[in-house]
């Protein structure tokens, strides 16, 4: 008997750490007292979940800033919220005429996102191209893949509004560095294979310095004769 009640108090802590787990992703700054009146449980109960969440390194704690308080009386609560580097997940689509790939961490906000964070290092390379923007480099780095998936990425990134977003001036940029630049990985694994790595590593630096420097020139250019 003791042992059938102490496994129904597990799965019962199990299935309240879930959906706590699912309040904190579904709210934004999410703090103890309002899952706990969301959820219909105890704010000791809430408490005692998310302070192992807390020790694990799954949650970390936000400070709530002063626009975001009901009030300033008492103690000044946090926000708890998920680590972006708690967890990591790999996806991978495996198409007739292209493989993608996807990194993802545990943010809602793409700009969290790990290749956000790596886009960012590149930044500063594409910025005299009028490319310095983290989602423009990101789908620089998905067209590796396969490059097609160059504009889909835009799209995601930019919500939609891709045109409305991006120059016409930045636009013929991204267009003359995408033709330019290193083939998908399918057609550098095809080098490596026939010519070995030092060749399959020379094409895609080469590859890539001769479209940053021709789209570079279409950027000066466009500036000198006045397009934006």
């Amino acid at each position: 008997m003791a042992g059938k009640k102490g496994n129904s108090l597990l799965e019962t802590r199990r299935r309240n750490r879930v959906l706590i787990k699912n309040m904190i992703f579904r709210m934004e700054n999410a703090r103890r007292t309002a899952i706990a009146e969301e959820l219909g449980l105890t704010l000791p109960t809430i408490t005692t979940s998310v302070n192992e969440m807390l020790s694990e390194g799954i949650l970390e704690e936000i400070p709530i800033t002063d626009g975001k308080l009901v009030n300033n009386m008492g103690r000044r609560p946090n926000a708890i919220a998920f680590r972006a580097e708690a967890a990591y997940a790999i996806g991978v689509e495996l198409g007739p005429y292209a493989t993608r790939a996807v990194l993802m961490n545990m943010v809602t906000d793409s700009a969290d996102s790990i290749l956000a964070a790596i886009s960012g290092i590149l930044v500063p390379i594409f910025r005299p191209l009028g490319m310095g923007d983290w989602r423009i480099c990101t789908s620089l780095i998905s067209g590796f893949i396969a490059k097609e998936s160059v504009v889909s990425t835009l799209e995601v990134l930019f919500g939609g509004s891709i045109g409305t977003m991006i120059s016409s001036l930045t636009a013929a940029s991204i267009l003359v560095f995408s033709l330019l630049y290193t083939p998908c990985v399918a057609a550098v694994a095809s080098i490596k294979r026939e010519l070995g790595a030092k060749w399959a590593v020379g094409v895609v630096i080469w590859q890539c310095v001769i479209a940053w420097i021709a789209a570079l020139i279409v950027h000066l250019i466009g500036l000198f004769v006045g397009i934006v």
